[in-house]
């Protein structure tokens, strides 16, 4: 009695390895998902009166999808939603920027917000702009502006967004321009949901596994000899 209670505590051990063994293989075989990386925007000021300067700016960018989100710019005390404006640049007057690149869409947009070499090849402007006209039925703006050198085929591309704020915090109009440096925030991958089940599934496993054996002894115990 002793032997087939040990040979069934055997049993249940090489089928709870044989279900951990595929369980890891196919774990190892799913990578994980890298986390869409964070990048904040630092903001110069070129010209202004009064000269508010933009306080608060950043996004973030998944390049294996692509795409942008939560994408905000904070100046003068508004928010600017330019997460659909960088998804969807656009692109006026000629192809300059995307076919220096090949890419459009967002890749296109982060192409440009970051000024990668590809844009910067034939750059003659660059600033972000914004406006907040007098006139409270009007909306506010908020831009990244790029062109190529004046001329025929000039490119001018945009990433803008408009809203409307009550109230206004300045009563007069406002126009500002200036620069801008991108910097990256380090941030880690996360397990894709195949990858968690999988996790669970192994442990899962050993617990049933361990339940099984405890049972096992304790019934061999009871029998009698």
């Amino acid at each position: 009695m002793r032997h087939q209670a040990n040979s069934s505590i055997v049993g249940a051990s090489r089928r709870g390895l044989l279900a951990l063994s595929v369980a890891a293989s196919l774990l190892s075989a799913t990578p994980a998902a890298p986390a869409p990386i964070h990048y904040d925007i630092d903001f110069t000021i070129t010209s202004g009166s009064p000269p508010p300067l933009p306080m608060v700016g950043g996004f973030d960018y998944d390049s294996a999808i692509p795409e942008f989100t939560n994408f905000v710019v904070m100046w003068n005390l508004h928010f600017y939603h330019l997460t659909a404006a960088a998804n969807s640049p656009i692109e006026g007057g000629g192809l300059a920027f995307s076919g220096a690149c090949g890419v459009t869409g967002p890749a296109l947009g982060f192409a440009l917000i970051t000024l990668a070499p590809c844009v910067l090849s034939d750059l003659a402007v660059v600033r972000w702009s914004a406006t907040e006209p007098l006139d409270v039925f009007l909306p506010s703006r908020f831009e990244f502006v790029f062109a190529t050198p004046f001329g025929p085929g000039q490119t001018v591309a945009f990433i803008t967004q408009d809203e409307f704020f009550f109230p206004r915090f300045f009563p007069v109009p406002l126009e500002n321009r200036g620069g801008w440096e991108v910097t990256q925030s380090a941030v880690g991958s996360v397990p894709e949901p195949p990858t968690a089940g999988l996790i669970t599934l192994c442990l899962a496993v050993l617990a049933g596994l361990a339940r099984r054996r405890q049972r096992s002894h304790t019934d061999a115990a009871r029998r009698p000899i």
